[in-house]
């Protein structure tokens, strides 16, 4: 056996005097780590829990803002204007409806036409709005009876009266009574018997001229033509017969028209022939499409 030189020989006997801590109680450590976990998770629970309380006590709030802004939305000047305006419109092909107002007078609608009033329409306030054609018999009243439109506006008291409002521009004709028409810084009053026009560029100025025998023409089912473009003719025939008229050369829509032209809305190639005469140009159908050539 090999001896002990005097260094080990010193640790050897020192190390006696040095205890081992004692060995672990595994009771004890598994105790440890439980209540390590349980104070863990209860943070977690902590931290988890409080935005879902934030959202469900923001619930009501939100709610209460949304159900705010639709009802703002609802109660703004455009939606209150859309909702207490009585529409009156016509299609293609849908001649002469007559439209009773509470003031007592009426309007005889043509095709493809609108009126519009507001539902507080009476004999204090008399106003409508028209896009299209109507002849009016507007009844006596202290306020004045205007009819608006994208082109003038026309004041009257008591009369009969057409107006014509399309893209071609504007055409006001009195039968009886008289009529005044506005439009920016030009006026004029019209008299019985008496018609004015404005083209659509709204460049034109208003001139008094003679209106025709048995004006207005649609509801005589006539069509009276004074050097009328061939487009605008065509225009009245599709929006009376509800069809489409094509051209085979643009040039064509140029060329003026005169003469009387008998709306039979149950006879439309009678209606075309009589164009045809007027023009010397002959019409070709295809499907439910007329083309001039």
């Amino acid at each position: 056996m090999k001896k002990l030189n005097k260094e080990q020989k010193l640790i050897w006997e020192h190390s006696s005097l040095i205890s081992l801590p004692d060995p672990p109680n595994c009771d004890e450590a598994w105790m440890l780590i439980e209540q390590r976990m349980a104070i863990s998770d209860q943070e977690t629970e902590r931290k988890i829990s409080l935005p879902t309380r934030r959202l469900i006590n923001w619930r009501p709030q939100v709610a209460y803002a949304v159900a705010l802004t639709v009802t703002a939305a609802l109660f703004t000047p455009v939606a209150y204007q859309y909702f207490n305006t009585e529409y009156i419109t016509t299609s293609a092909a849908e001649l002469d409806k007559t439209v009773s107002l509470p003031d007592g007078s009426t309007i005889r609608l043509n095709a493809k036409s609108e009126l519009s009033y507001t539902r507080d329409f009476n004999s204090d306030h008399r106003m409508v709005h028209l896009s299209g054609e109507a002849y009016f018999d507007v009844q006596k009243g202290f306020s004045p009876f205007i009819i608006s439109s994208k082109h003038a506006e026309i004041k009257v008291l008591g009369t009969l009266f057409n107006v014509r409002v399309r893209q071609d521009g504007l055409e006001v004709g009195v039968n009886r009574g008289s009529v005044q028409v506005t439009n920016n810084d030009q006026s004029i009053i019209l008299d019985e018997g008496q018609m004015t026009l404005m083209d659509s560029d709204e460049k034109s100025t208003f001139s008094a001229v003679p209106s025709y025998t048995d004006y207005p023409d649609w509801l005589h089912n006539k069509l009276v033509c004074d050097k009328m473009p061939l487009a605008n003719v065509c225009a009245e025939i599709e929006r009376t017969f509800n069809i489409e008229i094509k051209f085979s050369d643009p040039a064509l829509k140029e060329i003026t028209v005169t003469g009387v032209i008998d709306i039979d809305t149950k006879n439309l190639n009678s209606v075309l022939s009589t164009i045809s005469l007027l023009t010397q140009r002959q019409f070709k159908f295809d499907g439910g499409t007329c083309t001039i050539l």
